[in-house]
C-alpha cells in the first residue's frame, strides 16, 4: 500500500456570469483596502473587461499595472514590486493570463522580500540538489480573474526569465498561490482561438505529465484523470472552443489540473517548454503540443501512468499495447486542432538542439519523470519532434 500525504491548500472558487459579484466581499474578507490591478496590455488597452473590474472594486482600486511581457522577464517583475511598494498596496487583483499571473506573483514576493531575485531564488546546493530556500515574509493576496486556461492561476510558484543570462529563475511561497480565483465567461470569451488552444496545451501537456510522474496519489490522479478528460471532450470538437461554456470548462480543467499537479511535478514535456522559451521568444504551449508524442513515446514504459492517460482519454482496456494506443490517440486529438506539429513550425532553430537538452537537464521539474532522464535522451527527443 502506498503512503502518502495530500494537503489541500485553500482557495476560493467563483464560476459563473454572477462571479465578478463577489470580489469586493473577498478583498474584505482578506482585510485589503488598496488593490492594486495587475493587468495584461491587451486588456488595458481594449478597456472593456478592465473597466467591469474597476467598476466592482471602485473605491479599493489604487492603480493598474500593465507592463507585461511573455515569459515574464526580470525587468518587468521587479517594476511590478516597485509598483507595489510606491501605492502601498494591500492586495493584487490580476486579470489576465499566464505571464500577467506570474509577474504578479513574482512582484510580490520581491517586494515583500526586499531580495535580489538571485539571492532568493531556487539553487543547486554543494551536493548538486536544487533547493528552494523558505521565504518568511507575509505576502499580499491574489485575487485572480484569468483570461486564459493557465495552471499559473492556482500554484504557488513562479517562473520568470533572466534576459542576462537567458535563464529561467523559480520563485516559490506557497503565501503566493491565488486566494479567490473568479471564473467568468466574459473573461474567458475574451481571447483569440489561437491563445485559447496554446494555454490549452500547456494544461493538457501538465495533467499527462502529472500522469506519469510516480510522485501521484490517489487524490492527485481523481483531480488529474477529470481535468483531462474535460480537455480532451473540448478539443475532440473544435467547432465548439468559442463557446464560453466551453471554456470556462477548460479553465476549471486547469485548475483540476493546477491542484493535481501540486502533487506530482511535471516531467520531460513542460521541461521542454521551460528550456526553450528561455533561449527563444516562442510560445511555451504549441511548444508543448509539439513535443508531447514523442514524451510519451518516451515514457511508454511507465505503464501505470500511461493507464491512468488511457482512462482519462476513454481509449479502452488496458491490454497488451495499449501504450500505443495512448500515443496513438494522443497524435489524434493534436492533428485535429490548428497547432503546429513540428518545432520548425514554431522557428526552433536545429542547430540549438545540443544546447536546449544540456539546458534542460537543470530543471528542477525533471526528477519528476517517470524514467530517467538523460541529455542525450533529451536531445533524440527534440531531434525527433522537429
Amino acid at each position: 500500500m502506498q503512503s502518502f500525504k495530500h494537503i489541500t491548500p485553500a482557495s476560493r472558487i467563483f464560476c459563473g456570469p454572477d462571479s465578478l459579484s463577489h470580489i469586493r466581499k473577498e478583498l474584505r474578507h482578506a482585510g485589503s483596502e488598496r488593490a492594486l490591478i495587475f493587468c495584461d496590455p491587451y486588456l488595458a488597452q481594449e478597456g472593456v473587461l478592465l473597466n467591469k473590474i474597476k467598476d466592482e472594486l471602485a473605491e479599493l482600486c489604487v492603480g493598474v499595472f500593465s507592463d507585461i511581457s511573455p515569459n515574464s522577464p526580470l525587468p518587468n517583475v521587479e517594476a511590478g514590486a516597485r509598483e507595489i511598494k510606491r501605492l502601498n498596496a494591500d492586495a493584487l487583483v490580476v486579470v489576465g493570463g499566464g505571464s500577467t499571473t506570474v509577474t504578479a506573483r513574482a512582484s510580490a514576493i520581491l517586494a515583500a522580500e526586499d531580495a535580489d531575485a538571485h539571492d532568493i531564488c531556487t539553487s543547486r546546493d554543494a551536493e548538486g540538489n536544487l533547493q528552494s530556500p523558505k521565504l518568511m515574509m507575509p505576502k499580499l493576496p491574489l485575487l485572480i480573474v484569468p483570461t486564459t486556461p493557465i495552471t499559473a492561476m492556482i500554484k504557488a510558484g513562479a517562473s520568470i526569465l533572466d534576459p542576462a543570462s537567458n535563464k529561467m529563475l523559480a520563485l516559490f511561497d506557497p503565501k503566493t498561490r491565488g486566494r479567490s480565483i473568479f471564473i467568468h465567461p466574459d473573461f474567458a470569451a475574451s481571447i483569440p482561438e489561437k491563445l485559447l488552444l496554446s494555454a490549452g496545451m500547456s494544461t493538457y501537456a501538465a495533467a499527462v505529465d502529472g500522469l506519469l510522474s510516480n510522485s501521484g496519489d490517489t487524490m492527485s490522479d481523481a483531480l488529474l484523470i477529470h481535468a483531462l478528460r474535460l480537455l480532451v471532450r473540448a478539443f475532440r470538437n473544435p467547432a465548439r472552443l468559442a463557446d464560453a461554456e466551453v471554456r470556462c470548462e477548460i479553465m476549471l480543467a486547469t485548475l483540476l489540473c493546477g491542484m493535481g499537479s501540486d502533487y506530482t511535478g511535471f516531467g520531460i514535456t513542460v521541461v521542454m517548454g521551460h528550456a526553450i522559451c528561455a533561449h527563444f521568444s516562442l510560445n511555451a504551449g504549441f511548444l508543448n503540443g509539439v513535443v508531447l508524442p514523442y514524451t510519451l513515446e518516451f515514457n511508454r514504459s511507465a505503464t501505470g501512468g500511461m493507464a491512468k492517460i488511457a482512462t482519462a482519454m476513454g481509449v479502452g482496456d488496458q491490454n497488451d499495447g495499449f501504450e500505443q494506443t495512448v500515443i496513438d490517440a494522443t497524435n489524434a486529438l493534436l492533428n485535429g486542432l490548428d497547432i503546429p506539429h513540428r518545432l520548425q513550425e514554431v522557428g526552433m532553430p536545429k542547430e540549438k538542439l545540443d544546447e536546449i537538452a544540456a539546458s534542460a537537464m537543470d530543471d528542477w521539474y525533471l526528477h519528476y519523470n517517470p524514467c530517467p532522464v538523460a541529455a542525450s535522451d533529451l536531445r533524440d527527443i527534440l531531434e525527433r519532434a522537429w
